[in-house]
């Protein structure tokens, strides 16, 4: 998990085996677009050209926690955002 992810920052979208299947951006590589503050503390992630709202507790640093062959790779350059990664 990633208690405090950075605008620009990689991540991948991460959920629990019993709700994979109802979440279409499960595996999904974004960028933090805006960060929330307060509780519930959700993230603005872009994937592509979608915007989606994260829970902070569904995100993971660049997706290390995922084999290549199962992640969506996203590619930082389709996005209007620039990472330091």
């Amino acid at each position: 998990m990633l208690a405090n992810p950075k605008v620009g920052q990689v991540v991948t979208i991460h959920y629990a085996k019993d709700k994979r299947d109802t979440m279409p951006y499960h595996g999904h590589r974004g960028i933090i677009v805006a960060v929330g503050v307060g509780k519930p503390k959700n993230h603005l992630v872009q994937i592509g050209t979608v915007q989606v709202v994260v829970p902070c507790g569904n995100l993971l640093k660049g997706g290390v926690w995922l084999p290549k062959d199962k992640a969506k790779h996203f590619s930082p350059e389709n996005a209007n955002h620039t990472t330091n990664e």
